[in-house]
């Protein structure tokens, strides 16, 4: 062990260095508290055997010192004195000694207690050892429920959210929305000819489009903005504060990044319906139907075009008149 000797006294500073050596520790040492309380601060011992009266610093100090350092590496120490009243070995105790030795230095007992010394030591660095393992297996594990918690809700391909956690925020916002007043609106894309894309191509192209696609979306949500693979080729954009022209403006800006796209084997277009909540809307899924009816009218007028829902109302009106 690297053991520390503080002792003013030269002479039995001699008996005890050469006595550890004999017996194989490494041995450092000082004449008084201070010196050695500077090498226990570079963690430069794992025992100290001290005097208990000392220029300077006594050992009493010197123990204090040491159990105030709470996060650093155990320091054994040892009171080296002549006192053997049970007063002064309870106060030595409660200053932080562990063991005591008697002057004049027994070496036969030196030696035994260095033997406790070093099974409490090793008792405390294998604790040590057994903690920090303990630490890296609960991070390892809180990484792994991190990354189970992200899989349950994720969609596998394309690494948008999934169904289930969509609705769960659409519910969550449009409550939101109902008690504070604020837009809020919902895309739904559809993307246009895909089972032919995949008849075609083969689904491993298919999926390289979906990709292809919630690489778009994620490319263009705002903070707030949530995406989704709602199923097979469609997918949702939830947009919080955005009221109809907004909606629709983003719509098309959508509409046209699928334009802009390099596609790999043919052009891929999207149809899209914007839904944007009401007062009449008492459920995320009267939302999801209006912007899904809103996509149904964007497929019926030939695909690759935006329509809000409130086009639907008007177009109605408008055939009654």
């Amino acid at each position: 062990m690297r053991i520390l000797i503080a002792e003013d006294d030269p002479v039995s500073t001699l008996v005890l260095r050469s006595t550890l050596e004999r017996i194989g520790h490494e041995v450092l040492a000082v004449r008084d508290g201070v010196e050695a309380w500077e090498y226990v601060e570079r963690d430069a011992a794992q025992v100290l055997i001290s005097d208990w009266m000392m220029p300077r610093m006594d050992g009493l100090t010197l123990c204090r010192n040491i159990r105030k350092r709470l996060d650093s590496p155990y320091v054994y120490v040892i009171l080296l004195t002549a006192r053997q009243q049970r007063a002064d070995r309870l106060e030595g105790l409660r200053a932080g000694a562990d063991d005591f030795l008697g002057k004049p230095l027994d070496r036969s007992e030196l030696i035994a207690r260095l033997q406790v010394a070093e099974r409490i030591l090793n008792m405390q660095i294998e604790l040590r050892q057994r903690t920090e393992e303990l630490e890296r297996m609960h991070d390892a594990l809180s990484s792994q429920n991190a990354l189970l918690a992200e899989i349950a809700v994720s969609d596998p391909l394309t690494g948008l959210k999934n169904r289930r956690f969509f609705r769960e925020q659409l519910d969550a916002w449009l409550a939101l929305s109902a008690r504070q007043g604020t837009p809020l609106s919902l895309a739904m894309i559809d993307v246009d000819h895909f089972k032919s894309y995949n008849d075609s191509f083969g689904h491993p192209a298919g999926d390289e489009v979906l990709c292809t696609v919630a690489r778009i979306l994620r490319g263009s949500l705002r903070e707030p903005d949530l995406a989704a693979r709602y199923g097979g080729e469609e997918f949702v954009v939830l947009m919080p504060g955005t009221d109809e022209v907004g909606g629709r403006a983003a719509g098309e800006r959508l509409r046209e990044e699928f334009s802009h796209q390099k596609w790999q084997k043919r052009p891929v277009s999207a149809s899209i319906g914007i839904a944007t909540w009401r007062p009449e809307f008492k459920t995320g899924a009267q939302l999801i139907d209006a912007a899904d009816k809103a996509l149904y009218r964007s497929k019926a007028l030939g695909r690759d075009r935006v329509t809000h829902h409130d086009e639907l109302t008007t177009h109605a009106l408008a055939g009654m008149m």
